[in-house]
């Protein structure tokens, strides 16, 4: 069955985890912590991406979560060590989000 993205619909989309896979292996096969998103929105936009160009990017993708599936939000929230963040500022969930991406 072909999955489509969750962003833009497209078919083929791969699944992106919200949780880094090296760091939160316990959550590489959990379905709560997958998300499909096809080549351009995983890892090539530069307005949503959690992998895009820039800091804007990845806190575009994160407010999409929070706007567009609330159930997996939710568990991400609960799940990250790390803070996620987004457009207005705003951070959610536990720590400090160390990445540092210059722009």
């Amino acid at each position: 069955m072909a999955r489509v993205c969750g962003i833009c619909g497209v078919l083929g989309a791969s699944e992106h985890h919200l949780l880094e896979k090296s760091v939160y292996p316990e959550f590489r096969e959990e379905p709560m912590n997958r998300v499909p998103l096809c080549q351009w929105h995983h890892t090539m936009s530069g307005e949503c991406s959690p992998h895009g160009d820039g800091v804007a990017a990845k806190k575009n993708f994160n407010l999409w979560v929070k706007r567009n599936r609330p159930g997996q939000w939710a568990w991400w929230v609960e799940h990250s060590r790390k803070a996620i963040l987004l457009p207005d500022g705003e951070k959610a969930g536990a720590g400090v989000w160390r990445r540092e991406v210059e722009e």
